[in-house]
């Protein structure tokens, strides 16, 4: 029962938060011109987000690991409620990315602790399903929020969207106050199985060295170069269009997080039954496929469609990803691996937005759709190779 408990907290928590950041989602970038930013620096500015947390997420999954991971989703959830207020302050480009960066911070210090949580809690073999559902409810948060905040934005307002990402983490926050004082003492690790290569050096660091642990880290940094491209330049993509009906860039970015919800659940359970590694491969060619489709099409119901599959294959490709990390961490260090596995998803995020907007500035969106796509490609052909070099080891 303590258990379950733990997990409805963790699993609202994450929704509501990835609601309130995905909201500014179709914002950011349109307050970014607001305050006098230039569209070529746009990624860059929205990037923020992603680069604080590539780079603080492993030190929080280290700290997670020592002080305890519900001190920290009350110190993250709370954090959350406040950065918002900021957002309205800033009028200038570097006061946007200062705000940003807070943001990207708040989030940081939680997400790698919930997911060693959940992990603490749940059997091995089930560590594919549970990450899956993990990852699918906070992809349905970043799947609704972005629709709310374009609708917000086109209807009130800068300030309203902002007050409103501030509120949308406070059943999060209520959750965790009623049930964690009911449940005082995080579950132990005590006699728990560790999964992965036993002949591992278990009590270093040596496990990252392994290729399998490689393929954990370099599936979503690869994979979020797409999508972390698409969040950050399809509102003005559809603009340029003249796709300008309300809402509709929302939508294009609520399609890519819905189409990756449905696919990670399934995803992760069939990671555990047949092995990582096939699975991840093919969300990668769903993926490459979709990103090469995206640059081809310009009308919105074809771009609505595209995108989602693109969704699809990042979520089929994402849950056995951090799977195969929790496989291949010692229990004492999966906050820090997780959290590695994070900060690489969100350098993905960062580069994505930052990289394919110089590009985008130079020679424009079509071509930043097909460079996305061989980046994306590329990361493709190294996992494959990882894989193989993983077999013959094994052999």
């Amino acid at each position: 029962m303590n258990n379950r408990l733990t997990l409805v907290t963790i699993y609202v928590v994450i929704l509501f938060t990835h609601i309130g950041f995905s909201m500014l989602f179709p914002v950011n970038p349109r307050y970014a011109i607001y305050v006098g930013a230039s569209v070529s620096h746009i990624g860059l500015i929205v990037g923020t987000f992603a680069y604080v947390t590539a780079l603080t997420m492993i030190p929080f999954g280290l700290l997670a690991d020592r002080i305890g991971k519900r001190s920290l989703l009350l110190i993250g959830v709370t954090a959350c409620i406040a950065v918002p207020w900021l957002y309205p302050q800033a009028s200038t480009p570097s006061q946007l990315v200062l705000v940003i960066g807070l943001h990207g911070l708040a989030t940081a210090s939680f997400i790698p602790a919930a997911n060693a949580l959940l992990v603490d809690i749940t059997p091995p073999p089930k560590w594919g399903r549970i990450l899956g559902q993990f990852t699918a409810i906070a992809l349905l948060g970043m799947a609704i929020g972005p629709a709310i905040g374009d609708f917000l934005l086109e209807n009130c307002g800068f300030n309203t969207v902002f007050h409103t990402c501030s509120l949308m983490p406070i059943p999060g926050l209520l959750l965790i106050a009623i049930v964690f004082r009911r449940i005082p003492h995080e579950p132990s690790q005590a006699g728990r199985p560790t999964s992965g290569d036993p002949t591992l050096p278990r009590s270093s660091r040596g496990w990252l060295k392994s290729p399998a642990a490689l393929i954990a880290l370099l599936t979503p940094l690869f994979i979020t170069v797409g999508s972390g491209t698409i969040c950050a330049y399809m509102p003005l993509y559809a603009d340029e269009l003249g796709i300008t009906w309300g809402g509709a860039a929302g939508f294009l970015i609520m399609a890519l997080y819905g189409g990756s919800v449905v696919s990670r659940d399934p995803a992760g359970r069939i990671s555990d039954k047949i092995g990582r590694f096939p699975v991840i491969l093919f969300g990668f060619g769903i993926s490459v496929i979709s990103l090469a489709c995206i640059s081809m099409v310009t009308s919105f119901p074809a771009l609505i469609v595209t995108t989602t599959f693109f969704g699809v294959g990042m979520g089929i490709a994402m849950p056995p990803g951090f799977a195969l990390m929790a496989d291949v961490a010692p229990a004492e260090m999966r906050g820090f691996g997780l959290g590695i596995a994070n900060s690489s998803l969100q350098v993905g995020v960062a580069v994505g937005g930052s990289l394919m907007g110089l590009v985008v500035g130079t020679w424009g969106y079509e071509i930043m759709l097909y460079c996305c796509t061989l980046v994306v490609a590329i990361g493709m052909l190294i996992v494959l190779v990882l894989g193989y070099y993983a077999r013959k080891k094994r052999q």
